[in-house]
């Protein structure tokens, strides 16, 4: 499996070259960057910011493709209230942490 983005498409006809040199280098390029389907809204975030990527794969236990979330996916105000509350806890070390500002 391979993933061709629009950025890809983009990159490639300025620099004058086929769909076909396209699809060849996307295949080659590597390990695709996947996630489970109940995998936590931050970890994927940090997989996306890790991989350079602004699309992550969501595949089954199998490896089949069930959906692909996008950096736009995270805008929602839940997601973004979550992220925050994330953002703010404390470390766990296996006892209640207090955190000051």
């Amino acid at each position: 499996m391979a993933v061709i983005s629009e950025r890809d498409v983009i990159r490639a006809l300025a620099a004058g070259a086929s769909l076909d040199d396209l699809a060849l280098a996307a295949a080659r390029r590597g390990p695709l960057i996947t996630v489970t389907p109940d995998v936590d809204v931050h970890e994927a975030l940090v997989k996306m910011r890790r991989g350079g990527v602004r699309h992550l794969l969501v595949v089954d236990k199998e490896g089949r493709l069930v959906g692909v979330v996008s950096i736009r996916d995270f805008m929602r105000d839940e997601v973004l209230a979550y992220l925050g509350f994330k953002a703010w806890q404390p470390p766990d070390y296996g006892q209640p942490e207090f955190m000051s500002l």
